[in-house]
């Protein structure tokens, strides 16, 4: 007779994540903690978005950028909740955007990021794909809307001509940091986990030192 139980969710993998399970073994975590992370991620958004403000793309719109603050909003919205990765979205657009970048460049990243936010949040919803297919599509929605958006402010239809370019470069950035963001979430999902456990150990250890005192 086989096993009714599934298996174990393995930390290193990169096997589909559908439905509602992911995050499940986190929410216990207090909002202290889970603010905490939130913030980390931020700090590391902020630290993709110097990264990104030093690559040029082959393209002739100024200010496009890859996207890679996926790799933190993924992580959020897998193993926190929807606010804690649009917060962490947000802070990415708009620091890097004041620090590194133009208005131009804040128009570019954020609808770009908008754009990309929604459709990571309707496919994890969906729950047919998994992290590194949901990271290509956002990348892909990311490059697009920044393209439209260039359309619109150059009045110039033959920007639209970097899109093939672009989401070739977005299949393969996407890819990248899909696989990235999967093996946050698992390293998370393990570390997160053991925070979450800490209390009920120690609660344990006192209770087990009292019943020893009182003996």
């Amino acid at each position: 007779m086989q096993n009714s139980q599934s298996k174990p969710y393995a930390p290193h993998s990169l096997h589909i994540i559908k439905g509602q399970r992911q995050g499940a073994d986190v929410q216990s975590l207090s909002h202290t903690k889970k603010l905490v992370t939130t913030a980390l991620l931020v700090a590391l958004a902020f630290a993709l978005g110097y990264v990104e403000s030093l690559i040029v793309l082959p393209v002739t719109i100024p200010g496009v950028k890859l996207g890679l603050g996926n790799v933190c909003v993924m992580p959020a919205l897998y193993l926190i909740n929807t606010r804690s990765a649009f917060a962490v979205m947000l802070m990415k657009v708009g620091l890097s955007a004041l620090i590194f970048g133009s208005p131009a460049a804040l128009l570019y990243s954020a609808s770009g990021a908008l754009l990309a936010f929604g459709g990571m949040w309707l496919l994890k919803r969906w729950g047919k794909l998994g992290i590194v297919g949901v990271s290509v599509a956002a990348a892909v929605l990311h490059n697009s809307a920044q393209v439209l958006v260039a359309v619109a402010l150059l009045q110039t239809p033959a920007i639209a001509l970097n899109l093939p370019v672009l989401t070739i470069v977005a299949c393969i950035t996407g890819s990248a940091t899909g696989i990235a963001a999967a093996r946050t979430i698992s390293a998370l999902r393990v570390n997160l986990g053991q925070l979450g456990r800490q209390p009920k150990r120690q609660a344990e250890d006192i209770g087990s030192s009292s019943a020893g005192a009182s003996r």
